[in-house]
């Protein structure tokens, strides 16, 4: 998927969202990067590339220090879908 099509489809998000807020209706996209999976460190693996110093790497080239593992994307859609983002809104341009 192209970066055209893929604002297009949070554009359209962002317009279901707005039509809808007032039937208490919620969209909500996450958006991650590289993520501590099996699978990413097997790309590695299979480029003959060490998934430890890799995935250090990595690491090194985020802001927060790491990327992202599963739980934490799980955990920001748990709060996403739970009452207490009820007033989240536009949290990323």
């Amino acid at each position: 998927m192209g970066q055209n099509e893929l604002q297009t489809g949070l554009d359209q998000r962002g317009k279901v969202s707005r039509d809808h807020a007032g039937e208490d209706v919620r969209v909500n996209t996450v958006c991650r990067n590289e993520c501590d999976t099996p699978m990413l460190r097997m790309g590695f693996a299979v480029r003959a590339l060490d998934p430890n110093t890799a995935v250090a790497d990595l690491d090194g080239s985020v802001p927060l220090g790491r990327v992202a593992r599963p739980e934490d994307i799980a955990d920001v859609v748990l709060l996403l879908a739970s009452d207490a983002a009820r007033c989240a809104a536009r949290l990323s341009k």
